[in-house]
């Protein structure tokens, strides 16, 4: 009897407990962050850097930009390969992975600089809205790191210059197409702590075209175009006239010549008869 009111108790317990956990995850604010496996690792292990989001209410997309010293860390492949490279988009994720929306995932890293931008979205959005399944919470990807050097380090969210508008190299969007901008941005913890730090080299930022540069150039070669197929016709139009007035001015001087010559010819024909009718008459 003590023992089953004993079972009853840790089951009341733990059925609690359940209920406290989820009221809390749920109540989570949104985020998104790097969470890593181990922050302790000798040269030669590999650590797991999972990329997560929270609460992020009907998720569609994802763009990231994260940074980590090339140096320390060296980027592999789940299997621990160097596969992984400049267009390669993580795949194992469970969110954003649902090939009957239209998935589209795109890179582009910099593995030499220590950089990774990638993401993936739904381009059927209406067919994910129609679903009534939104994606909230969990895994964007899972990225492993081997460890090349001893000292203190971290993964990052950095905007480079190649995603303005972001939140720290972050971008989310719904599954209405809109950029989501409440939510918290969480970076790894740090790796091994205690060693020698490793502050992340310096990185020159790419300048990028803004859309209102770019159609200022858009119009500006337009123009250029213009101004060269108008002077290119003027060109045309002039030469046409000149050869023309020279064949005009030719053609008179030929016509003017065939009448000289006529005028001549009927000259003589008159001459000559005249001449004929005073050698009748003589």
């Amino acid at each position: 009897m003590k023992k089953s009111r004993i079972l009853l108790v840790l089951a009341l317990v733990l059925v609690f407990s359940s209920l406290s956990v989820t009221s809390v995850f749920a109540d989570s604010p949104p985020s998104i962050g790097i969470e890593l496996d181990k922050t302790e690792a000798k040269v030669g292990d590999t650590i797991k850097a999972t990329v997560k989001v929270n609460n992020i209410k009907n998720l569609n997309g994802f763009q990231v930009n994260i940074r980590y010293n090339q140096e320390v860390l060296k980027i592999v492949s789940e299997d621990g390969s160097d596969s992984f490279g400049d267009a390669t988009c993580p795949k194992n994720g469970e969110l954003v992975m649902n090939e009957s929306y239209s998935l589209f995932p795109v890179a582009a890293n910099t593995i030499s600089a220590g950089v990774l931008n990638f993401g993936r979205s739904y381009i059927d959005m209406e067919s994910y809205r129609k679903s009534n399944k939104p994606e909230s919470t969990g895994s964007l990807a899972v990225l492993h790191f081997k460890v090349i050097k001893d000292a203190a380090t971290e993964i990052v969210f950095e905007e480079l210059g190649t995603m303005p508008g972001s939140n720290k190299g972050t971008m989310l969007f719904d599954w209405d197409g809109n950029t989501i901008y409440e939510y918290a941005v969480n970076d790894s913890a740090k790796i091994n702590p205690n060693s020698s730090p490793a502050p992340l080299p310096s990185y020159t930022v790419k300048p990028i075209s803004r859309p209102a540069q770019e159609t200022a150039e858009k119009n500006n070669n337009i123009y250029i175009i213009i101004l060269v197929a108008v002077i290119a016709i003027v060109v045309l139009l002039l030469f046409v006239f000149i050869f023309a007035g020279k064949n005009k001015a030719s053609g008179d001087i030929d016509d003017e010549q065939e009448e000289y010559e006529e005028d001549a010819e009927s000259q003589d024909s008159n001459n000559d008869e005249e001449s004929s009718d005073d050698y009748d008459e003589t």
